[in-house]
């Protein structure tokens, strides 16, 4: 209010235990109030205090007599003397019967002071109102919120705060809330930021008091009537990328996952690819998981080699995906060579001794370096013969002497230089002829 009212004096006067006359010096501005109250509610004390309608103090809250002593005789004069400059205020004057200290009895009246008079006013002490109490005294409270502190919305004196409004449901405590926060009632086409209701944008968008928040420039290009959007459609899905109004799974939405189905995937064995690549399946032979970056990988190395499998022991080679023979350093070979011969993941070996060879995945050494004849097992038969007829290495075959009489060069059998007679004839110098 910008004033700082003074008491000039408080005379506290008891009255109804005789006849008492006091006389006060006239053209004094002030209060004469009438305290009334129940003489057996035991009362030892009276304070008395006043307040503007802002609930700024007029004079400080002052209890009489002092020290307390019983108040029985039911009525009791107070003169407040207050400083002629608060003229033509509304002043509230409040009673309040104590016991003790605590509150017992209480009633409130509003007056307007007016300069060099004292303005009668009576209190009829009524139920008490004890600020903080959850309980609003109607005509002396105006709101209890539970507390005796301000700036709740009900004040250190329970008056309801200056741009707060607050209700008082039956019992109470009573519920305030501030007139200059955001809400549905007073936003209806923006969103609200602090207190402030202001207009959607795309960095504080939001609808019906909602809010505001920042739509996120991945998912979303817009705000439209308070939504974030992707071009005219809904903002994007989590893992989706709003790019020319379109949503896509792409390295920017999806760095840790893959994109399956225009969506972004966790990665697993089943789904593994680079950030925003297109998820695809690792070999579950040579992979048990995928890696960060999204390559196959077996335990914490990479995928399996050709030929290798996966076992939480690492990569393997062995008959489950070698067709050849495993290396000493467990990697699959074709198993064809000389030094690195074997077949079914077996251990690779070297071929050795005279003309040794691998043969489809087995150390022999007649077949490849017997060139100029045939074997039987291991032993060449060179040049061939009527008992063993063959070449190039092949296996030997017998041939008839009744029907043949050389092994050409061509490893078959001959009559002559003609092809083995006939079963029921007969080789001769001749040729081949009846019997």
């Amino acid at each position: 209010m910008g004033r700082a009212p003074v008491v000039a004096a408080l005379l506290l006067l008891f009255t109804g235990c005789g006849k008492e006359t006091v006389v006060i010096q006239k053209g004094l501005t002030g209060i004469d109030a009438t305290i009334v109250y129940d003489g057996a509610l035991g009362l030892d004390q009276i304070r008395v205090s006043g307040r503007l309608d802002d609930g700024t103090a007029v004079f400080p809250a002052t209890a009489r007599p002092e020290p307390p002593q019983p108040l029985t005789t039911g009525e009791t004069s107070v003169v407040i003397l207050l400083n002629e400059a608060l003229a033509g205020s509304a002043i509230y004057v409040r009673g309040d019967g104590l016991v003790a200290g605590t509150v017992s009895a209480s009633d409130q009246e509003r007056l307007t002071l007016l300069a060099a008079a004292l303005v009668p006013v009576t209190l009829a002490l009524g139920d008490q109102a004890i600020c903080g109490d959850g309980r609003t005294r109607a005509g002396i409270e105006t709101c209890d919120d539970g507390n005796d502190w301000g700036t709740d919305g009900c004040s250190a004196v329970c008056l309801v705060e200056a741009d707060w409004s607050c209700t008082t449901p039956d019992p109470g405590p009573s519920v305030c809330t501030s007139n200059l926060s955001c809400d549905a009632q007073r936003c209806t086409t923006g969103c609200c930021s602090g207190a402030d209701c202001v207009a959607a944008t795309f960095d504080a968008c939001g609808v019906e008091a909602r809010g505001c928040a920042p739509c996120d420039p991945i998912r979303a290009d817009d705000c439209i009537g308070g939504e974030c959007t992707c071009g005219e459609a809904a903002a994007c899905l989590p893992g989706q990328h709003c790019v020319l109004g379109a949503c896509v799974c792409d390295p920017t939405s999806c760095a840790n996952g893959c994109c399956a189905d225009n969506r972004c995937q966790l990665r697993s064995v089943d789904a593994c690819a680079p950030a925003g690549d297109a998820c695809a399946p690792c070999d579950p032979v040579a992979a048990d998981t995928c890696g960060a970056n999204g390559e196959c990988r077996c335990g914490s190395l990479l995928a399996c080699a050709l030929g290798q499998h996966c076992d939480p022991n690492g990569c393997h080679c062995d008959a489950t995906t070698c067709d050849g023979c495993c290396t000493t350093s467990g990697v699959c070979d074709r198993g064809d060579q000389k030094n690195r011969c074997g077949s079914a993941g077996a251990d690779c070996t070297a071929c050795t001794g005279p003309g040794a060879a691998c043969d489809a995945g087995a150390c022999d050494a007649c077949t490849v370096s017997c060139g100029g004849g045939c074997c039987t097992g291991s032993t060449c038969h060179e040049p061939a013969e009527l008992s063993f007829c063959g070449a190039a290495g092949d296996a030997c075959v017998w041939c008839d002497p009744t029907r043949a009489d050389n092994c050409g060069g061509d490893g078959h059998c001959h009559c002559g230089l003609g092809a083995a007679c006939a079963p029921g004839s007969v080789c001769g110098a001749q040729g081949c002829a009846p019997p």
